[in-house]
């Protein structure tokens, strides 16, 4: 049998083996340089590099840093120009790496050097926009382009996002969205920033807070009110007009925030906070009862620690509510806080004393006997002034109310249906009677010092009618 030894030349296969590894190693050095002069901030050379050949599209490393794509590596580092010379070559705008993340999510979280590159970061923003890349694209946790421009707080880019027609309402595979991630930065802005907050005065207006604005923007694009609140936190700045706004924007005036915290209870916490803002969020519907916190405690509560008697008595009028056990507590703290810590020169008159003789006058009585209270008076028979505290210490625990006291404690009971304030002012009294009847001798002006007294006579007493 004849045998033929003709030589077929291999170019007509693709080459020999060696000749494609020769051509897989080319293409990998390549990508190499591409990715380096994407880091360098060189245009020309990657035109130059994709013209011999670079691969656009080919995930690689550069310098120990994550694998990225070249259009990524470009977004994220704002090189706006290089950017545009990827768009020309026709790169893929949709392209996500191992985490799923587009050139879309690295443009809007930048770097560890976003703050000087805002600007390009923004270019290169609306650049992908105008190119149809994806704004909806999802990276493994399922967050959009939206996420991170909330997480990083860019108003600019969430603005041009939204008017661009992203979705506002999306939720990642751990349940987030964008309200959740604006409203609990606007708690972290505020922990973060008090300081320069206190400083500069022009900082200190909640309405430019970049969490702030950015959570107003996805009200007004109709983001789901049930997701989160700002209201606790807005109430905590407290600014009467931006509580006002969010309150006309939908948010839910009895929400609790990530923290467990109701915009009442978070009111009522803060002494700064004036009670004009307690009183918008009553009007408004706030539960007065309402608890917050991980002990559930009632907006009252919260005001008697800090001894906020106008917010106190602005929430009874309201309907607040205190059981006997919750009043021993009170007690128990102004006990230990106020008359331990301070026998010889505390009086019943002191200001530290005016919440506990408020609730005492409007009708609320520590449980008789209790342990706890017995306990304390044994800790003050030990100090030298008992004798001089030993007279009144006993009516503050367990008052012996006059008839003129219990004539008041049951006519605002009658009231239960009613904000008892204003349903006095209507009763056919004289002017005095009504201003017994709205406990109008427990007054503090607002940030008071609680050291002082607050007068001669006992806020127990009050004008003879």
């Amino acid at each position: 049998m004849a045998e033929f030894n003709i030589p077929v030349p291999m170019d007509l296969f693709g080459g020999t083996w060696r000749d494609s590894a020769q051509k897989q190693e080319n293409q990998l050095d390549l990508g190499e340089e591409l990715l380096e002069a994407i880091w360098c901030n060189n245009p020309a050379e990657v035109s130059k590099l994709i013209d011999d050949g670079a691969d656009l599209n080919k995930i690689g490393i550069i310098f120990q840093d994550e694998p990225t794509s070249p259009l990524s590596l470009a977004c994220k580092m704002g090189h706006v120009d290089v950017v545009k010379i990827l768009i020309q070559k026709k790169v893929d705008l949709n392209m996500s790496g191992h985490d799923g993340k587009t050139a879309f999510h690295y443009t809007c979280e930048g770097d560890e050097r976003r703050d000087e590159k805002k600007e390009d970061l923004l270019e290169i923003l609306k650049l992908l926009i105008k190119n149809g890349a994806n704004m909806e694209a999802m990276n493994n946790m399922g967050c959009t382009p939206l996420f991170s421009a909330c997480e990083v707080d860019d108003v600019d880019m969430v603005k041009l996002l939204v008017q661009s027609s992203c979705k506002v309402n999306v939720q990642s595979m751990n349940g987030d969205s964008p309200m959740k991630v604006a409203c609990r930065n606007a708690k972290f802005w505020t922990y973060w920033h008090s300081r320069e907050m206190s400083v500069n005065s022009a900082q200190s207006d909640p309405n430019y807070f970049p969490p702030v604005q950015i959570t107003k923007i996805l009200l007004h694009a109709s983001a789901d009110i049930t997701e989160a609140t700002l209201l606790p936190t807005a109430v905590q700045f407290g600014d009467l007009t931006l509580v006002k706004e969010l309150i006309d924007l939908g948010m839910d005036i009895n929400m609790l925030d990530d923290n467990m915290c109701t915009p009442l209870g978070s009111a009522c916490s803060c002494v700064n906070v004036k009670t004009e803002v307690v009183k918008l969020l009553l009007d408004h519907g706030a539960d007065v009862n309402r608890g917050g916190g991980w002990k559930k405690q009632k907006p009252i509560i919260f005001a008697y620690v800090h001894n906020s008697v106008n917010k106190i008595k602005l929430l009874l009028s309201f309907g607040a509510t205190l059981t006997r056990e919750e009043m021993t507590n009170l007690v128990s703290l102004s006990f230990s806080k106020s008359i331990l810590e301070n026998p010889e020169v505390i009086t019943p008159w002191s200001k530290e004393l005016m919440s506990w003789n408020l609730l005492l006058d409007a009708g609320f009585t520590p449980i008789d006997n209790d342990p706890v209270l017995a306990n304390k008076i044994d800790q003050l028979r030990l100090c030298s002034s008992f004798d001089k505290i030993n007279p009144w210490v006993w009516d503050m625990i367990f008052p012996m109310r006059s008839l003129k006291s219990l004539c008041r404690i049951v006519i605002r009971n009658s009231l239960r249906n009613f904000v008892k304030d204003v349903a006095i002012e209507l009763l056919p009294l004289p002017t005095e009677i009504k201003r017994y009847l709205q406990l109008t001798e427990f007054s503090l002006p607002e940030k008071a010092s609680s050291s002082e007294s607050f007068g001669s006579r006992s806020p127990t007493k009050s004008p003879n009618l």
